[in-house]
């Protein structure tokens, strides 16, 4: 019978544990301009189940207005950051229940980092989340010793199978990131779907790859990372056109 005491005490000490990592959680998201957007919904069973609700509403700027299934209020506030726009959806995973979808928050070019902290109307801490977010960035493919901007208005600049080719990355105040892997493909054909490749540096079958195959739309994805370790991944990124 101690046993059995002693067991079902550690689970509910561990499912305690797990729920405040699951509340108090940290997040990266890529800035590609000064609003960025934030999926609830790709977060887990916990948040979506937390962030249920029945009527969702704005009460200022920073802040929106939560009731839960049991009807007591919690409000969702934004700290150096403002809440442009969210979205809920009916969650068929999560009961049938209303939960909040996403978030688009705006925040000055110069915050590397936000807080959405829910509270209850008496000021008590429910869930903190902390996002951090990733400078704006120019994409870069180095082909010897020239930089060529990606974008999607040029085409892909001509380079021979024996060019030495890689990724850089260049934030807005000029600071060069780490560029951790990337990944070259197209969505055209879902057989030539391709492995992230754990460097910047685009080896001989990439490049043959690329020069083989006929003129098509190329995508881009590239995990970067500053000097304090925080990382990103930019996703589905035009690759020249």
């Amino acid at each position: 019978m101690k046993s059995i005491f002693l067991f079902f005490l550690g689970w509910l000490f561990c499912s305690g544990v797990f729920a405040q990592e699951g509340l108090f959680r940290t997040f990266h998201v890529y800035r590609q301009s000064d609003t960025v957007h934030l999926n609830l919904n790709r977060r887990g069973p916990i948040l979506r189940d937390f962030f249920s609700g029945v009527f969702f509403n704005r009460v200022n700027e920073s802040v929106l207005r939560i009731p839960t299934t049991s009807y007591k209020d919690r409000f969702l506030k934004c700290e150096n950051c403002e809440i442009v726009n969210y979205s809920v959806k009916q969650q068929q995973f999560n009961g049938g229940r209303v939960g909040l979808e996403g978030l688009d928050l705006w925040a000055e070019p110069t915050e590397e980092k936000v807080y959405l902290t829910t509270i209850t109307p008496k000021g008590d801490t429910l869930s903190r989340l902390e996002v951090f977010l990733s400078p704006k960035v120019t994409f870069y493919l180095k082909i010897n010793d020239e930089m060529v901007k990606i974008d999607d208005t040029s085409s892909m600049p001509p380079f021979r199978l024996e060019d030495e080719l890689s990724f850089v990355v260049i934030a807005e105040n000029g600071k060069r990131m780490k560029v951790k892997k990337h990944l070259v493909y197209t969505l055209s054909i879902m057989t030539e779907w391709r492995q992230f490749l754990d460097s910047e540096v685009m080896p001989d079958f990439e490049k043959n790859w690329i020069l083989s195959t006929q003129p098509r739309k190329y995508l881009l994805d590239i995990t970067f990372s500053d000097e304090k370790g925080n990382s990103w991944q930019s996703m589905f990124t035009p690759f020249f056109k």
